[in-house]
């Protein structure tokens, strides 16, 4: 029950980050940011992306 709870989350967290959208550098850019700890956002600048 835990899983379907957790997914079901996720689905909606995903959804809040990308807005509806499907991309790939939209979705890049939100593995880069779950992956160095920095909050998910759909867009990063330059600089940002640098200091990760």
């Amino acid at each position: 029950m835990r899983s379907i709870i957790a997914m079901h989350w996720s689905a909606k967290e995903w959804h809040k980050v990308t807005k509806g959208k499907e991309d790939t550098y939209l979705s890049l850019t939100i593995f880069i940011c779950i992956a160095c700890g920095a909050k998910s956002k759909n867009a990063i600048s330059d600089i940002e992306f640098r200091t990760m």
